[in-house]
């Protein structure tokens, strides 16, 4: 009897080590803020001038949806921005993701992105339950991107 109990317990722990990893302050959609964004990185960030311009046109167009099961949605909206002196229009798109969280820390998770148009590992860096930050790779200079959580009863 003790023995099958002992079994039954390396099981379920052979069991549970496969089961992937879930953070629920990560779950609902997630807005890029342009303004946080741009405020951390022309204090902070060290970039030129010229590579935070390039960045303000950017940043501020991403929704992240992240569901419990570890699969989402990726949707940029579409913007202008400039290209030297030409106006140049960047089409819109949505994608379905997945995601899965690898580590889970106080006040951060890490997490692999995979979709289309993406497919990266990231820190989800938390400020509070409804903003955080990840570094934003594209550019150099160590800039941020911030996301606010989206109340669902303003996006109706």
């Amino acid at each position: 009897m003790m023995r099958n109990l002992t079994i039954c317990g390396v099981l379920l722990l052979i069991i549970a080590s496969g089961c992937s990893k879930s953070d629920s302050r990560l779950h609902g959609r997630w807005q890029s803020d342009a303004s946080l964004s741009m405020k951390w990185n022309r204090e902070n960030a060290e970039l030129s001038d010229e590579a935070l311009g390039v960045l303000s046109q950017r940043i501020g167009h991403l929704t992240l949806e992240y569901r419990p099961n570890g699969k989402g949605t990726l949707e940029v909206a579409a913007y202008k921005r400039l290209d030297g002196t030409n106006v140049i229009t960047v089409q819109g798109y949505r994608h379905d993701i997945t995601y899965k969280v690898l580590d889970i820390e106080t006040n951060r998770v890490y997490i692999k992105l995979k979709g289309p148009s993406v497919d990266c590992f990231n820190y989800v860096n938390f400020v509070s339950p409804d903003i955080y930050w990840v570094d934003d790779m594209v550019e150099g200079g160590s800039p941020r991107e911030y996301f606010r959580k989206v109340n669902e009863q303003d996006a109706k």
